[in-house]
């Protein structure tokens, strides 16, 4: 039980950090930072969303 927290906590954590890297793309003031900022954002979105596929597929969830 302790561990499915764990993990759980880690993908939420993860949607954080992308969602928030999302909102600064858009605020960001050169064209070279939202490029980088919004790939880097959208590679978090789907890590986590490949890390809770395989916690899934192993029964974490």
């Amino acid at each position: 039980m302790k561990v499915k927290n764990v993990m759980y906590a880690m993908v939420v954590l993860q949607f954080v950090i992308a969602f928030f890297m999302w909102y600064v793309s858009l605020s960001a003031v050169h064209d070279y930072q939202t490029i980088w900022t919004i790939l880097l954002a959208l590679e978090l979105i789907m890590l986590s969303l490949l890390f809770m596929i395989y916690l899934r597929y192993e029964g974490v969830f």
